[in-house]
This record gives C-alpha cells, sequence and structure tokens, in this order.
C-alpha cells in the first residue's frame, strides 16, 4: 500500500510543481505532443505519398 502512496504522492507533486513553479509548461508540452500524435495516426496529420516525391 505504501509503494502506491508513493506513487500518487509523487504525481500529485509533479502537477502541483508543474502549475505553479512551471507555469503548466511541461504539461502543455505533453497534451500538445498527444494531440499531434493522435492526429497522424487518425490520418488528419502529415501525409506523405508517392506523388508528393515524384512531383516537380
Amino acid at each position: 500500500m505504501r509503494p502506491i502512496l508513493l506513487i500518487v504522492a509523487a504525481v500529485a507533486a509533479f502537477f502541483v510543481w508543474d502549475r505553479l513553479a512551471n507555469d503548466g509548461r511541461l504539461l502543455a508540452g505533453i497534451e500538445s505532443s498527444w494531440t499531434q500524435a493522435t492526429d497522424f495516426a487518425s490520418g488528419n496529420g502529415i501525409q506523405i505519398t508517392l506523388h508528393d516525391f515524384t512531383e516537380r
């Protein structure tokens, strides 16, 4: 039970530090990366086709 509480406390400390001392920059970067990855995976991101390379 203590290791679980230690992990929960570490996560809570990270959120408090990120919001107060870091102005939420790290969490915003993670959210941005996640959004870009899901857009790419769903087909809404960058798409490269063979036609793009043959066009001059």
